[in-house]
């Protein structure tokens, strides 16, 4: 018997595409035994098969298991391709992901779904830049997948993540750096102008707030200076992103009520997609209904 015909014969696993379901090919699933530098070896594995056809997502389903799909290397005996190794990473499941006003407005059209698998990349306390408050993690996608910078991910299980990078893993994967945020980081919070203030009674009129949604986040995971005298970061300050439809344009020292505490607009810089990224610091003040 031909040793590619027999290596054939135990090709009997279906290969679809993880997406639409679609067959590709037969294969064998193998441990994968290449040695990673990003030490996901023993998670991973490959499947071998005659022939592999990679779908356009390169995210493939095995037994119900997605996997995203790697690099894919051919095997020669006489200088003949006989066959042909798939890298596979499990996936967790689907992750949603667009820039901020999508996720404020649940605009569904301008949010796209992918395949992703989580791994911790630190731990809190753990890496200097995360200011001690909050996990970091990569999130591997597939090679296809179209991600920016500071772009929002939101898993199956409700957790929003901010891309802090997006780096190419060795393994023929696409690694977004990611940090962990907030428990439920988009509600409703009440925007107060400026103009409603009055500092001699330390009171805020209540008759000119303004109910919208916002994105919380603690500053470590999105701020940059829009100018070198802009006012510095410190602790307790927070971001805030509203869309630039419901605030056409907050000014310092407007005032936000977020969870029951007050805080006071610093600087402002737009996301370039539609949204005020504010720099709040907590400033309080009095909340007075006018009769």
């Amino acid at each position: 018997m031909d040793i590619y015909d027999a290596a054939t014969y135990f090709d009997q696993l279906a290969v679809t595409d993880a997406y639409s379901g679609a067959a590709l090919f037969n294969a064998q699933l193998d441990l994968h035994d290449a040695a990673e530098r990003d030490s996901m070896t023993g998670w991973r594995r490959s499947c071998s098969a005659a022939a592999v056809t990679m779908p356009a997502r390169r995210v493939v389903a095995i037994g119900g298991q997605a996997y995203l799909a790697g690099n894919r290397t051919p095997d020669f005996l006489g200088g003949v391709k006989i066959r042909e190794h798939l890298l596979l990473h499990p996936a967790d499941g689907l992750y949603s992901r667009g820039w901020a006003k999508a996720f404020l407005e649940d605009d569904e059209d301008n949010l796209t779904d992918a395949y992703g698998a989580l791994a911790i990349r630190k731990e809190v306390k753990e890496e200097g830049q995360s200011s001690q408050t909050f996990n970091l993690y990569n999130v591997y996608v597939a090679t296809t997948e179209t991600v920016y910078r500071d772009q929002l991910l939101l898993d199956a299980n409700g957790v929003y993540f901010r891309v802090q990078n997006v780096e190419r893993q060795t393994g023929g994967l696409k690694t977004l750096y990611v940090s962990e945020l907030e428990a439920a980081p988009i509600f409703e919070v009440t925007y107060i102008p400026a103009g409603a203030y009055d500092a001699a009674t330390d009171t805020v009129t209540a008759g000119t707030q303004d109910a919208v949604q916002a994105l919380y986040e603690r500053y470590q995971t999105n701020y940059r200076y829009t100018r070198w005298a802009a006012e510095k970061f410190r602790n307790g300050d927070v971001v805030l992103t509203v869309n630039a439809t419901d605030i056409a344009a907050p000014e310092p020292n407007d005032r936000f009520s977020v969870a029951g505490e007050g805080f006071r607009v610093l600087e402002r810089q737009s996301d370039g997609h539609g949204c005020w990224e504010l720099h709040l610091r907590p400033a309080a003040f009095n909340l007075v209904v006018e009769t």
